[in-house]
């Protein structure tokens, strides 16, 4: 049996244990970069080998922008305001310690990348992995929604009332 299927038996065998739900999409990932995938359920997670690197077990998660939040940040905001929003998401993630990738389609920005890397495979180790991910991962996502969610409601009055608050920053 190889490392990467040793591995990924001892993933499995370990989210089974600790009734955190699963799917193995190995079958529906591309044969030529992954050696398997599985995907947890409630949270978009991924969990992967690749097959560049069949020793590396992967822990990715992606929080990526609605449609409407795309067109906000791309289409309405000014390039100091989205160059703000980036530089705090990239000093958190820089704060925390973690690889994270900013996702960009066509020069746009449409989210964010988090993920981590682990060799040495041990129970205790890829749990807590796993969780501090999930937890980065919520604030990564709680940041997102208080600066968008906050402006939709200015962009939603501004449109409402035809006249732009001045005390709106």
């Amino acid at each position: 049996m190889s490392i990467s299927n040793t591995n990924k038996n001892l993933v499995v065998g370990w989210l089974t244990e600790d009734n955190i739900p699963f799917k193995d999409k190995s079958s529906d990932a591309d044969q030529n970069v992954f050696e398997w995938l599985l995907h947890v359920d409630n949270l978009n997670t991924a969990i992967y080998t690749m097959k560049k690197f069949p020793d590396r077990i992967y822990i990715q998660h992606d929080v990526r922008l609605s449609d409407k939040h795309r067109e906000l940040v791309n289409k309405k905001w000014e390039k100091p305001k989205l160059t703000s929003l980036l530089l705090g998401l990239t000093t958190n993630l820089t704060t925390f310690n973690t690889r994270y990738q900013i996702l960009l389609d066509n020069q746009e920005f449409i989210g964010v990348r988090i993920y981590a890397l682990q060799i040495d495979l041990n129970k205790n180790d890829f749990l807590n992995e796993y969780l501090r991910i999930t937890e980065i991962f919520n604030v990564v996502l709680n940041q997102l929604s208080a600066s968008l969610g906050i402006e939709v409601q200015k962009l939603q009055q501004e449109q409402k009332t035809g006249e732009v608050n001045p005390l709106a920053g």
